[in-house]
């Protein structure tokens, strides 16, 4: 009976470790992601005829991670990387705006 008890707590044991460990893990790749996006986006910037290659729903899509992004940045306080998504996001938003008023 003893062994029993051991046991089911040794596992609720691993599992809160292991629950902690996908947590890191998680966080880490969401940040690994925003950095490669990022990247992506300071290198190419974002078109303003990318609707011709986009849905509406991606371009949506896109506005919301942007603004994901840039809450990370804040948190980070990472300025500089801030106001540059902020230009980016005018782009959609105009966009977003040129597609919503045909």
């Amino acid at each position: 009976m003893d062994e029993d008890f051991e046991f089911n707590s040794s596992m609720e044991e691993y599992n809160e470790s292991w629950d902690a460990k996908l947590k890191i893990w998680k966080e880490q790749m969401v940040i690994e992601a925003i950095d490669d996006n990022y990247n992506a986006i300071f290198t190419h910037g974002i078109s303003d005829q990318l609707h011709h290659d986009i849905t509406q729903s991606g371009l949506t899509d896109l506005n919301k991670t942007i603004i994901f992004m840039i809450n990370h940045y804040e948190e980070l306080e990472e300025y500089e990387k801030c106001a540059f998504l902020v230009k980016e996001l005018k782009k959609i938003t105009r966009l977003l705006n040129r597609i919503y008023s045909t």
